[in-house]
């Protein structure tokens, strides 16, 4: 009983430290790299007091500085639901699909996804849960999306897939009888449904606060689907630490050196020989005079030393691990640049294999997303639609496109128009999305445009009869 209890102990604080790691990788997003914690340390303080003497790093942590490039690869690479996705419930009646389409939208489906794919990124796994509740004005029930990130839950393995979840459980609250709770508050879900539970700080379970709380029937199954970017092995949790926190947090670091390094890089002042109570000016714009003998030498002397540190070298060696981390990601290095494209042909280019593999990844988040719809489908009797009871979605990926300069949409529908591979009706429809694919008002459209143009035609002359020639009889 001992051996047993000794292991789930240890097993609960590895998931404790992967939880850690994950709320790190929040946290770096978020732009709170350091982070004020109990002993006074964040993550860079932490690291400057770890590498270096404390006498000096007590200096070193006044020049705390940070750049954001957790968040800028996450959101350069999350490019998968730029152009929202079509969803659409492919059996049903008529009103059931129309119901559907007003859920998409109750819950703001393409926002969601798109805030999925940056979470999948930056974490490996991130929940998805459909739930319905009281609006704020308490009058109406409607349909939300919740997301529960890694830092915040946790799960029981099934024996026979260990991918998969038996019991799923995220935090809602801490109870703060004490300083310290010895306990959270958690819901969690399995093949009876959903409760609510408080979980001690061994990870233990108090069976005295088991609480069976009113939900849906999913059928035996838990209603928190699972996006990932990649197909789990043995494991739940994407395993091991997060490349772009760690090079984040380095990078971090070396700014912070570069950052004092500035300012002891500016021109020190030498004074040698000078009597200790003379008082030196400083400033720009202030000249010094000193003493002098009586035989008019000067006692002592006075002048500027540059120390020339090799900031520049820091540079190139901070902006090395950027370049690092965005090739990682299929990022070109322009990314991390800040350079400017000149056209949506270029900006393609740089973007390709980024866009290569947000179409692989596909394959990944269609099944999680008619999943999640078919939860919702089930969680919507609440509000009151009722859907087929095996519900089948068709998911049509938007085609992922860069702006096109003036020059370059001309250049590219006149060669669709030479292919015959486009027309008139489908460029009125490109420019005037609120037609909505309506080809027999884009036609109208057209046909009063070209009768327009035919009036403001200036004349021909040539058109126009000509009076006849006289004889010279």
């Amino acid at each position: 009983m001992l051996l047993k209890e000794l292991m789930t102990k240890a097993k609960w604080n590895n998931d404790i430290e992967r939880r850690q790691r994950a709320e790190m990788a929040l946290d770096f997003y978020n732009n709170n790299h350091d982070p004020l914690t109990v002993d006074g340390k964040g993550y860079v303080t932490a690291m400057i007091y770890d590498r270096i003497d404390e006498v000096e790093a007590r200096v070193l942590e006044k020049y705390v500085e940070m750049d954001n490039v957790v968040k800028r690869i996450v959101d350069e690479s999350s490019i998968m639901f730029r152009v929202a996705p079509e969803i659409e419930l492919v059996n049903g009646t008529d009103k059931q699909k129309e119901n559907f389409k007003n859920l998409l939208e109750m819950v703001n489906m393409n926002a969601y996804l798109r805030e999925i794919q940056k979470y999948a990124n930056l974490f490996g796994d991130v929940g998805v849960l459909p739930q319905t509740r009281t609006d704020l004005s308490g009058r109406n029930r409607k349909m939300y999306i919740d997301l529960i990130t890694p830092d915040i839950s946790f799960v029981q393995q099934r024996d026979i897939d260990p991918t998969q979840a038996e019991k799923f459980f995220y935090q809602i609250g801490v109870l703060e009888n004490t300083a310290i709770p010895d306990r959270i508050l958690y819901i969690y879900w399995d093949i009876d449904g959903k409760h609510q539970c408080e979980v001690k700080q061994n990870g233990e379970i108090d069976i005295d606060t088991i609480e069976d709380l009113e939900a849906p029937n999913y059928n035996g199954n838990i209603p928190v689907v699972m996006f990932r970017n990649y197909i789990p092995v043995n494991t739940f949790w994407k395993p091991g630490d997060n490349y772009l926190v760690h090079k984040n947090l380095q990078i971090d670091y070396r700014l912070t050196g570069l950052n004092m390094l500035e300012d002891y890089n500016l021109p020190q002042k030498v004074r040698i020989g000078v009597d200790e109570d003379y008082e030196s000016k400083t400033g720009l714009t202030f000249a010094e005079d000193i003493k002098r003998n009586t035989d008019g030498t000067a006692v002592g002397s006075i002048s500027y030393i540059n120390p020339n540190a090799p900031i520049n070298d820091e540079k190139e060696a901070i902006d090395w691990r950027k370049y690092d981390m965005a090739s990682s990601y299929g990022l070109a290095v322009d990314t991390m640049k800040g350079t400017t494209f000149t056209s949506g042909f270029h900006a393609f280019i740089a973007k390709q294999e980024i866009i290569e593999r947000n179409k692989i990844e596909q394959d990944l988040y269609r099944p999680s997303i008619k999943e999640l719809c078919r939860n919702m489908c089930i969680a919507a009797i609440d509000i009151g639609m009722r859907f087929p009871e095996n519900p089948e979605f068709d998911i049509d990926f938007g085609e992922i496109t860069f702006a096109e300069s003036p020059q370059e949409k001309e250049q590219n529908r006149t060669a669709r128009l030479s292919n015959n591979t486009a027309n008139l009706i489908d460029f009125e429809l490109e420019d005037n999305p609120d037609l909505n694919g309506d080809r027999e008002e884009a036609m109208k459209i057209i046909k009063i445009r070209q009768e327009e143009n035919q009036k403001l035609k200036p004349a021909n002359p040539f058109d126009q009869e000509l009076p006849p020639v006289e004889s010279g009889e």
